[in-house]
């Protein structure tokens, strides 16, 4: 992966175009891109920044944030905290043919706080471990 203007290219070294990432590098920063991808970032240990579109949130262990494709985001450093990133391109999974129906619910960033959003928040995070235990990610 690497960055040029803003856009992250060669997200999907494999021919599946999903990734699901345990990130628990301590000093771990990521500057601001964007993709058509949608991201979905979990702070997995302890609290975790992130700028989305200029604004700055900060994800409490266990929140989620989901990033639709287009968004400029990026990571600043946040000690101690680990991550969970899913990244998938809906338009190389379907074919071309992006869920014309869903979209108007899938195309904007979402911020999923579980003390706010606890009955979302629980069947998200719900399949969040599934997929981890699915990729063998230890959690």
């Amino acid at each position: 992966m690497h960055i040029e203007n803003l856009v992250e290219m060669d997200m999907f070294p494999e021919p599946f175009p999903v990734r699901v990432i345990y990130n628990r590098d301590k000093k771990f920063t990521y500057p601001s891109h964007w993709h058509n991808a949608i991201e979905i970032a979990v702070a997995a240990k302890k609290s975790s920044g992130i700028v989305i579109n200029n604004r700055l949130y900060t994800l409490e262990e266990g929140d989620i944030v989901y990033i639709s494709g287009g968004d400029i985001h990026g990571y600043p450093l946040s000690p101690g905290s680990e991550r969970i990133f899913i990244i998938f391109d809906l338009n190389q999974l379907n074919n071309g043919n992006i869920f014309h129906e869903e979209y108007p619910y899938i195309s904007k960033t979402i911020l999923i706080k579980k003390d706010v959003n606890t009955e979302l928040h629980s069947q998200v995070y719900r399949l969040i471990e599934e997929m981890l235990k699915e990729r063998q990610i230890l959690f």
